[in-house]
């Protein structure tokens, strides 16, 4: 069994940018034991989260193309309040939505407060689940989420742009889906300012 990580993602974007990822990760029996990581150049997120998807096919002997990520905001604003890892998966923090926030009171998306553009995201726990295992309702959203507010990037040879890291499937609330859609509401990793 692979060690817990603490990981403290730091990436710089032209050397005075930067932005915060922390993943918070548990598998197997050793998740009292937190080693920190800390890089200060580029990394793609993406790249980090098929690590755990990695991890998982192989602690589970499982193909890696038979598993995806099950989305759940928690109750938790900030990592400090994390005493755990979880069981399987990561929790991710650090997170802002461009365009809507998260209502923790109906644990779903809503529209944004008057004059709020960026809020940030409670922590999120991304589980390796099954394909088969249905992650998804009728009111789901699934947000995409880039790294920064361009939404722009370079085509990569995965036919994704290179700013894309995933869609998380959001609770759309009240809400239809296509009501999130029209108003391009996204998650972001960092903010421009």
């Amino acid at each position: 069994p692979h060690p817990s990580l603490l990981l403290s993602l730091h990436i710089s974007i032209l050397t005075t940018l930067f932005y915060h990822i922390f993943f918070f990760y548990g598998s197997g029996a050793h998740r009292d034991l937190h080693y920190p990581l800390r890089r200060q150049r580029q990394m793609c997120i993406r790249d980090s989260l098929t690590g755990v998807l990695q991890t998982h096919s192989r602690s589970n002997k499982m193909p890696i193309d038979d598993i995806k990520f099950r989305t759940t905001v928690t109750h938790y604003d900030t990592l400090d309040q994390v005493s755990l890892p979880p069981d399987t998966g990561v929790y991710i923090h650090g997170l802002f939505f461009e365009g809507a926030r998260f209502n923790k009171e109906t644990m779903s998306i809503d529209e944004s407060l008057r004059g709020e553009l960026f809020t940030s995201v409670p922590v999120v726990w991304l589980e390796p689940v099954s394909r088969s295992v249905m992650t998804e309702k009728d009111d789901t959203y699934k947000c995409p989420l880039y790294k920064t507010s361009a939404r722009a990037g370079a085509l990569s040879t995965t036919g994704l742009s290179t700013n894309y890291v995933l869609s998380l499937d959001i609770d759309s609330g009240h809400s239809a889906p296509s009501h999130w859609i029209l108003r391009g509401v996204a998650m972001l990793c960092m903010l421009d300012d």
